[in-house]
């Protein structure tokens, strides 16, 4: 069995191999430079979640770490387990609001038009399932591992999602009014055509994602990494403070109200766009080239 001094010298080979100090890998986990440290020196180990999170930040599969916690394909359902007991079919005919679907693994499982979820749903690994028309209303989803999953037209209104990596998921046509996006990682996923008014998005990474015909509504984006993105639409009294940009476009977009302050702004790149005169205030003082951006 592989001893945490081992995982923890990988981790520092690899993170140095990258060019970073500890703290500079704490902040694209959002974690303390502390827990770096402790994990390189082979105190402790961090979590299923993290792992993923280090080798995206490190660019490295997660196999290299060779970790004791297992990836989700790997897992075998133990069939007396309480956690496994319930059949998709059983969950989508109960109406206990008290259900508990967390902690545990679900692949191949359609759960289309899922209610009654409860208020926690938490320390998941799911793949290649199907929430369609799910309810996740006022529900707090922490700590969940979710790759190639169906959430079209699912409502997460007044809910959390929190510490947990989305990848290759699909959201178009979902709900996400009032809801916190906090400490997440959602890679490729489809974002067309959702809803996201009054929603606050913070510390979390946003890479290769499709947000087409999505307009945003007084959506706060604060201290989050946004990597190979583009949006377009209508972007209405949106804040964008203290960000990371990476290849980040605004295309066909028109901007009203909107507070840019913090991070790397100049790196923006705005192409036939629209702005009013306290956003494009904004853009200027943080000297954004806006030869392609039009005032209104």
């Amino acid at each position: 069995m592989i001893s945490e001094e081992i995982i923890g010298k990988k981790i520092s080979e690899a993170r140095k191999n990258k060019n970073m100090t500890q703290r500079d890998l704490s902040r694209l986990l959002f974690t303390s430079p502390q827990a770096v440290s402790k994990w390189e020196r082979g105190e402790s180990l961090p979590n299923f979640i993290t792992f993923n999170y280090l080798a995206l930040a490190l660019e490295v599969d997660l196999n290299y770490f060779q970790v004791l916690s297992i990836k989700s394909d790997d897992i075998k359902l133990d069939e007396s387990s309480s956690l496994n007991e319930n059949k998709p079919e059983d969950i989508l005919k109960s109406q206990d609001i008290s259900i508990n679907m967390g902690a545990s693994v679900w692949k191949n499982a359609d759960f289309s038009g899922l209610k009654n979820i409860g208020n926690k749903f938490s320390s998941s690994n799911i793949k290649n399932c199907k929430f369609k028309d799910a309810d996740f209303s006022s529900t707090i989803l922490k700590a969940n591992n979710v790759s190639l999953t169906e959430f079209s037209n699912s409502n997460f209104s007044n809910s959390k999602l929190i510490a947990s990596l989305y990848e290759n998921c699909h959201f178009d046509l979902a709900c996400f009014k009032y809801t916190e996006l906090v400490s997440s990682y959602f890679i490729k996923c489809d974002f067309t055509s959702s809803t996201f008014d009054d929603c606050l998005i913070k510390t979390s990474l946003f890479s290769d994602n499709i947000i087409g015909e999505v307009n945003w509504f007084k959506t706060r984006f604060i201290s989050n990494r946004f990597k190979k993105m583009e949006f377009s639409g209508e972007i209405t009294e949106c804040s964008f403070i203290n960000n990371i940009y990476n290849n980040l476009k605004f295309t066909n977009s028109t901007l009203k109200n909107c507070f840019f302050k913090g991070g790397n702004i100049k790196r923006i790149i705005f192409e036939n766009c629209y702005v009013d005169k306290l956003t494009y205030a904004f853009l200027k003082n943080a000297k954004v080239n806006l030869d392609l951006v039009t005032i209104i």
